[in-house]
């Protein structure tokens, strides 16, 4: 972790602590000496003034009073994929952006072709229906006529069996 000897003497690994989750680490630490396991993430600054992200799971073993004397862990850097998730959120807000500037409705189906989730609130796929309750129904459970929703299931079999995204209809409602 491009740490020096010196962090790890019994005060030094809190210099290396993000000053931001100095607490949330200390807190920990003291439900450790309880006897709890304990599982974190947190940063840490290394010599080189970086900021990587550390996970660590630390099991008490020796008990003696209902206090921790001995313990058994192990760290790992997940800078990586703290990194990675941070980009994964950004790419989401940037299409959570973009949908919310569009005019049209989107649907997400399940595997069982019920509504997983109704993108666009403002536009009610059936006005009368609020969209919460659209998740987990199918088409014929919401109530659209039948040509519609033989129309609806004939577009998604022509996409499952090409796997050619297409518009799955375009019917005013």
């Amino acid at each position: 972790y491009n740490l020096e000897s010196k962090s790890f003497t019994s005060d030094g690994w809190k210099n290396i602590i993000h000053p931001e989750d100095i607490f949330y680490v200390q807190r920990n630490l003291v439900k450790l000496r309880k006897g709890e396991t304990i599982k974190l993430q947190y940063r840490i600054i290394d010599k080189h003034q970086n900021i990587r992200w550390i996970q660590e799971e630390i099991k008490p073993q020796v008990k003696i009073k209902n206090r921790a004397y001995r313990f058994l862990g192990a760290i790992r850097d997940i800078t990586q994929t703290k990194n990675q998730e941070t980009h994964l959120q950004y790419l989401y807000n940037q299409l959570r952006s973009t949908i919310d500037s569009m005019e049209d409705r989107i649907l997400l189906l399940d595997k069982d072709n019920k509504i997983a989730d109704y993108i666009h609130p403002d536009s009610p796929l059936v006005p009368t229906i609020a969209p919460a309750y659209l998740r987990g129904h199918t088409f014929k459970d919401i109530g659209l006529p039948s040509d519609l929703t033989d129309e609806i299931e004939i577009s998604i079999e022509k996409l499952y069996k090409t796997g050619i995204p297409q518009l799955l209809f375009h019917h005013d409602i």
